[in-house]
């Protein structure tokens, strides 16, 4: 490809995904109720961070949305968003671990593999940080905190890019 083709490539999704952050967050700043019910639907944040997330949360994707529409710190933005949509998932995937070990899951199930495998890869140094009797509440535990810790890697690590990037563009 030449590099004509690569800008026009990169402009198309630049702004397609401007439009998921801006439509993202549109969503949750109309409703701030069902937003913070979201929120605490994932289960990995402590009751006292959700209130503060939910309100944080459309506006953080609004702007991110505006910043890559406009094409202001365009590769900033970027990797903000890359970390924190990966990040995201991981938490995701660890929050399923849980809630499949708690239902009792068969484990030989191929879903329930791919889930556990990608659950015992990204639950790094949490996996035996408490050392629980009930090897089930021991899942809820430790992956638990694994999950809260990736959602702040998300919210943290994306900011952290985002002002970094500001101030040397």
């Amino acid at each position: 490809m030449n590099g004509r083709a690569l800008d026009v490539i990169g402009t198309i999704a630049r702004l397609g995904l401007a439009a998921v952050w801006l439509i993202s967050g549109g969503i949750k700043a109309a409703d701030s109720g069902q937003t913070y019910v979201a929120v605490r639907a994932y289960d990995v944040l402590p009751l006292d961070a959700v209130g503060p997330v939910a309100a944080v949360l459309p506006w953080l994707e609004l702007a991110l949305g505006l910043l890559l529409l406009v094409g202001l710190g365009v590769r900033a933005v970027a990797l903000a968003s890359v970390i924190r949509i990966v990040a995201y998932v991981i938490a995701v995937v660890l929050v399923a671990y849980v809630l499949l070990t708690l239902v009792g899951v068969n484990p030989l199930n191929a879903v329930a593999q791919v889930v556990g495998g990608v659950a015992d890869r990204t639950v790094l140094a949490f996996r035996d940080l408490f050392l629980v009797a009930d090897p089930v509440f021991a899942v809820v535990v430790n992956y638990g905190l694994a999950a809260v810790f990736w959602v702040l890697v998300a919210e943290f690590g994306s900011r952290l890019v985002r002002w970094i990037g500001a101030r040397f563009s």
